[in-house]
């Protein structure tokens, strides 16, 4: 098995929108317009893709204690 961990140190994504983000067209930041680039596919299309090679990806909050998130 392979376990790929990618943290960021953002504000983090609070637990209740963690499978939001997961959504296709999924935006958490009202900032983040169209008009500045992306359509909110690429963590959608990133889960499916694990799973179709039989894995998975989950997002939480970091567990090295720092600010922001981490995805599994």
């Amino acid at each position: 098995d392979i376990v790929v961990v990618v943290r960021d140190d953002g504000e983090g994504i609070p637990s209740e929108l963690r499978e939001l983000i997961f959504a296709p067209f999924s935006r958490l930041d009202a900032a983040r317009d169209r008009d500045r680039g992306g359509a909110g596919l690429g963590l959608f299309l990133c889960r499916q893709i694990a799973q179709a090679h039989g894995g998975s990806l989950v997002a939480r909050a970091r567990t090295d204690g720092q600010r922001g998130a981490e995805f599994v």
